[in-house]
C-alpha cells in the first residue's frame, strides 16, 4: 500500500481539482492472483535452469521485495504477508525443493526498514557455504534500476568476488504472460 496509496492520493487529488468524477476501478492486491503466480514458477523453473546440473538441488532461492519503513507495517501495511502470499503460491507452482528465503533490497535513508537486506542474507550465507543463488524480484515486474543495477551489477560482484554464482529470474516486462494476467485483473475489477 505504500507506493500505490500515494499514488492512488495523488489520483484522487487530480481528479478533485479538475473536478472530474469517473467510476475508477481499482486493483487493490493480486499477490495470489493464480496467471501471476504461474507467471513467475515459469520463471523460476526457467532460472535453476540457468545453472550447471549437478549443482542445481544446491541453488538457494532468494525471493527479492522491495523493502518499506517498519513503521507502515506497524500501522497496517499488509506488504510483507502479500509477499509470503505469493512466494508461497510460486513454489507451490514450481514444485521444486532448493532452500528458499524472503530478503528485502532498495533500502534508503536512516528508518528502519523491513528486512533482511538481500546483499546481507546472501553474504551470510556464502559464509554458511552457499555458493549458487538464484534471486526472484517477487515485487518488481519489470526491469529497472533495481533489478539491472542492483540485483545484476552490485550483488553479481559481490556474490562473484565471493567465488559464487548468481541469476536474476527473468522480469515479467511485457511478456504475453504478464500482459495476460493484467489484462485479467482489469477485467475483474471492471465486471465484478
Amino acid at each position: 500500500l505504500t507506493t500505490t496509496a500515494s499514488a492512488l492520493n495523488e489520483v484522487k487529488r487530480v481528479l478533485k481539482k479538475i473536478n472530474y468524477h469517473p467510476r475508477i476501478a481499482y486493483v487493490n492486491r493480486w499477490c495470489e492472483h493464480s496467471l501471476y503466480l504461474d507467471a513467475l514458477a515459469q520463471r523460476v523453473k526457467k532460472g535453476i535452469g540457468e545453472f550447471e546440473p549437478d549443482v542445481q538441488d544446491e541453488v538457494r532461492i532468494i525471493f527479492s521485495a522491495h523493502s518499506i519503513p517498519e513503521r507502515c507495517v506497524r500501522k497496517g501495511d499488509p506488504y510483507p504477508q502479500d509477499v509470503t502470499l505469493t512466494v508461497r503460491g510460486v513454489l507451490e507452482r514450481a514444485r521444486i525443493n532448493n532452500k528458499w528465503y524472503i530478503a528485502y533490497q532498495s533500502r534508503t535513508g536512516r528508518v528502519r526498514w523491513l528486512s533482511p537486506a538481500v546483499d546481507e542474507l546472501i553474504l551470510n550465507l556464502i559464509g554458511e557455504g552457499a555458493r549458487s543463488f538464484l534471486i526472484v524480484p517477487v515485487s518488481f515486474v519489470s526491469d529497472h534500476f533495481e533489478t539491472l543495477y542492483e540485483i545484476d551489477i552490485l550483488l553479481a560482484d559481490k556474490v562473484r568476488s565471493a567465488g559464487g554464482v548468481l541469476h536474476r529470474t527473468e522480469s515479467l516486462n511485457a511478456s504475453d504472460d504478464f500482459i495476460g494476467v493484467l489484462g485479467q485483473l482489469v477485467m475483474d475489477a471492471l465486471f465484478k
